[in-house]
């Protein structure tokens, strides 16, 4: 049986990468905001668990990602043009793929 804190983790580590995201575009001058997203970003690295954003990244197939959309037609290199979900790793492994919409990389420029 599964360990029942992973899913909570998971989550966690979902919600805290969201949060991060929307840091970035919401422009907020409370530095206190950003420390305390800081302090529980280190936490949860001590712990083992990161979040896994793969935008900008070389798609490939076999890769551990869930495509939630992807251009028409068989357009290579395709990249990863946007994450929707992040992956989760707790202690290395993935125990959550993430979600991703693939774009074109010749049209992107992002093909790594």
């Amino acid at each position: 049986m599964a360990d029942p804190r992973t899913g909570m983790i998971t989550e966690l580590v979902i919600e805290v990468w969201r949060l991060g995201q929307r840091l970035k575009v919401v422009p907020i001058r409370n530095d206190r905001i950003h420390d305390s997203f800081e302090r529980l970003h280190r936490v949860l690295e001590k712990y083992g668990a990161t979040a896994w954003d793969p935008t900008g990244t070389a798609f490939y197939d076999g890769m551990n990602v869930e495509v939630i959309a992807s251009p028409q037609g068989e357009s290579r290199p395709l990249v990863i043009a946007e994450v929707l979900r992040p992956g989760v790793l707790i202690d290395g492994v993935c125990v959550s793929s993430p979600q991703v919409i693939l774009g074109d990389g010749a049209d992107e420029g992002m093909c790594n």
